[in-house]
């Protein structure tokens, strides 16, 4: 009766043994599909390794990566703080209207027709998102202000009517009147939108964003 006593009790340390094992495995097992649900291959939660995931415009650049939309500068990193270029605002625009096929050549005399933004700065005069800088130049190694970025998203959404700021320049007065009644434009805690200063990298994240699901975008190809 003893000895039968022993066999049980050993059999049960043995099941629970076995099962204690199990178990941790499974917890192991749940606990690597969170981390490869909530982290990025960069190994933060925003895809980029400068881009805090608390960050005041760490959704926008996040959103704009995964849509291919508004790539980062090399090695994991977005360089939030940095200037964005004129033909770089021309690339990104371009990819959001679908990157539609173009031909002939645009009319500026400082652009480069083999350079990697040919097609978008072409895209761009041909459908009237850019005008230039004046005197036959679109400048594009100068960095973009706020108020030309807003421009060419209300250009896009086909010049929608709205009060002129006061604060903008003339040619840019109805589109950043237009953005901030629409939205494209929202100041927050960390962000205030001042049409005539230049536009860093996480300004145009935070900008391009609230411009995706605007209903008044029209067709531009």
């Amino acid at each position: 009766m003893d000895r039968l006593r022993n066999i049980i009790a050993l059999s049960l340390a043995l099941v629970l043994l076995f099962c204690a094992a199990g178990c941790e495995g499974s917890l192991n097992i749940a606990r690597e599909k969170e981390v490869a649900v909530t982290m990025s291959p960069n190994g933060t939660a925003t895809g980029y390794t400068d881009v805090p995931e608390d960050a005041w415009y760490a959704d926008a650049a996040e959103e704009l990566r995964q849509s291919g939309v508004m790539q980062g500068t090399g090695d994991g990193t977005f360089s939030p703080d940095d200037s964005f270029m004129r033909a770089q605002l021309a690339t990104v625009l371009y990819r959001l209207a679908g990157e539609p096929e173009v031909s002939g050549k645009d009319s500026f005399y400082d652009t480069d027709m083999a350079a990697w933004y040919a097609d978008a700065v072409l895209w761009a005069e041909q459908t009237g998102v850019v005008n230039g800088m004046g005197g036959g130049r679109f400048a594009p190694n100068e960095p973009v202000t706020q108020e030309q970025l807003v421009t060419m998203l209300w250009r896009m959404a086909g010049e929608p009517e709205a009060e002129e700021a006061e604060d903008a320049s003339p040619y840019a007065a109805q589109a950043v009147g237009w953005a901030r009644k629409s939205g494209v434009a929202a100041d927050n805690a960390d962000y205030t939108f001042t049409p005539r200063a230049k536009a860093t990298r996480a300004q145009v994240a935070a900008l391009l964003a609230n411009f995706l699901p605007y209903d008044g975008l029209e067709s531009t190809d």
